[in-house]
């Protein structure tokens, strides 16, 4: 299907160099985005873990925080 957007030049110069330094198509990055921010339909073809594991995204930085105090102390550890 087929869709018209109206987008600020700033905003598309963006996506043109994002989408060329990622090597992905405009088409494919566009979609991609939207899906990212769209709830998957009731329809959709996700695996439920994938939902869920989708959910934790945000620990991110809590992980590291996590992997930085053992990273700090293996080293103390070590001498």
């Amino acid at each position: 299907m087929k869709l018209e957007l109206e987008i600020p030049k700033d905003l598309y110069d963006r996506l043109i160099a994002e989408s060329a330094k990622t090597g992905v198509s405009v088409d494919s990055f566009v979609q991609g985005a939207i899906s990212e921010q769209l709830p998957p339909s009731s329809s959709s073809q996700t695996k439920n873990w994938m939902i869920h594991f989708g959910a934790l995204k945000d620990l991110r930085p809590e992980t590291e925080r996590i992997q930085a105090i053992i990273d700090r102390e293996s080293r103390t550890t070590l001498t």
